[in-house]
């Protein structure tokens, strides 16, 4: 997510609180990001299926706003 009018707050699947994790195993991992001035939140998750890593995303938002973006790379 890279688009905000204030400050986010992260929360993984693997407990990382980080914008990004990285050396993921197969498996599916997911991300909450929560805007801290409303409390809104978008939750998104992708697959990993091994190397190459070639994932699988799903996007959710609670405030009915999609201005923000997720990136997957590999």
């Amino acid at each position: 997510i890279t688009s905000a009018t204030t400050g986010l707050t992260f929360s993984w699947s693997t407990g990382a609180t980080t914008t990004s994790i990285a050396g993921l195993s197969p498996d599916v991992y997911t991300v909450t990001a929560t805007e801290t001035a409303t409390g809104c939140t978008s939750t998104a998750s992708a697959t990993v299926v091994g190397p190459p890593a070639s994932p699988t995303l799903a996007h959710t938002a609670a405030c009915g706003g999609n201005d923000g973006t997720v990136s997957i790379t590999s």
